[in-house]
This record gives C-alpha cells, sequence and structure tokens, in this order.
C-alpha cells in the first residue's frame, strides 16, 4: 500500500523539471516532500482519510523558488528614491536629479536608481565628475538596475571616506579614474 499524502494537488499543469517527465497532473506531498509526481489516478493512490486535496483548476504549479538574493527589502526602500529608468542624456539625468532634489531639500543624501549603464550615451561613461556638475553640494548616488553598480559624486564619495578608494575584500572594486 502506497504512502498516504498530507497533501495532494490535482487537476494542474505541473512543470517538474525532470528531462523524463516533464508535466504531470497531480503530486502528492508527505512531510514537506513530493512523494508522488504523475497522472491523476497514479497520484490518487496516495489519498488517506487524513489527506487534503487541492483542485488546482488546470492552473500552473512550478518548483518553489528560494530567493536567498532577494532584494525586497531595499526594493522597497527604494520607493521613493529618484527613479532612472528610461532617463537618457546628460541634460535628461541633470534635469531629473534637479528636480528630485529640489523637492526633497532635508534628505542627507540623495539616491536614484535604475540608472542605465549608458545613461549618458553609449560611448560616454558616468563619472563623478558628472555628477558633480548636476548636483555639486550635496551628496548624490545613483544605482544601476542590477544593484550592483554606484555612481557616486565627490560629496557622496566624501561623506562615505572613498574619495581616495578604499581596499576591499574579493568580490567588492572601487573603480578610480586616472584622476583619483
Amino acid at each position: 500500500m502506497p504512502l498516504s499524502a498530507d497533501l495532494i494537488v490535482e487537476n494542474a499543469s505541473i512543470l517538474t523539471m525532470d528531462p523524463d517527465t516533464p508535466r504531470a497532473e497531480a503530486m502528492a506531498i508527505r512531510d514537506g516532500e513530493i512523494i508522488a509526481i504523475a497522472d491523476r489516478a497514479t497520484v490518487l493512490e496516495h489519498k488517506g482519510s487524513g489527506t487534503r486535496v487541492i483542485d488546482a483548476e488546470r492552473g500552473s504549479v512550478v518548483p518553489g523558488f528560494i530567493e536567498a538574493h532577494m532584494h525586497l527589502f531595499a526594493g522597497a526602500a527604494e520607493l521613493d528614491h529618484l527613479q532612472l529608468m528610461g532617463i537618457h542624456g546628460f541634460d535628461a539625468l541633470c534635469d531629473a536629479v534637479r528636480h528630485y532634489a529640489a523637492k526633497r531639500p532635508d534628505l542627507s543624501v540623495l539616491q536614484a536608481q535604475g540608472a542605465d549603464y549608458t545613461i549618458l550615451s553609449a560611448t560616454e561613461r558616468v563619472s563623478r565628475h558628472h555628477l558633480d556638475r548636476i548636483l555639486p553640494d550635496r551628496p548624490f548616488v545613483m544605482a544601476a538596475p542590477d544593484h550592483h553598480t554606484m555612481w557616486a559624486n565627490t560629496k557622496a564619495l566624501e561623506l562615505a571616506g572613498l574619495l581616495r578608494g578604499k581596499r576591499l575584500g574579493p568580490g567588492n572594486e572601487i573603480v578610480m579614474g586616472d584622476d583619483g
């Protein structure tokens, strides 16, 4: 007699990630582990008196995703930051940053998100000097959409103690221009 399941999901479109059986219509779970994934009749053999059965109504069931690198908190905190997605060219960047800064005179550091790596142009890369021309007397940083690259003006670099660079652990880098 097959093991009795705690949960059966039936009438589903299940993506198994198994190349030999890429799809199934039902699955049985016991103690948090899948014990059967197959056609409905085969999986229902695991139904016991205490088994909860969920009709997926032909909905998709995909493997659980455990995202250990999620930016959930940071993403929520960034909702009030300046959003730069779709901004291109120095003048557009300048207008967006100055408008944002004018509406937030009390912020100690101004932050922006979504800065394309080619926000100025396909050939000109952003430097602190560009950002200094836009906002010379308030700390300003902007992040790329991947959250792994940030650009900062001189005030922000001074505030963070990074103006002349800093030694960092493996996998981190502060890119410095020839002028330091």
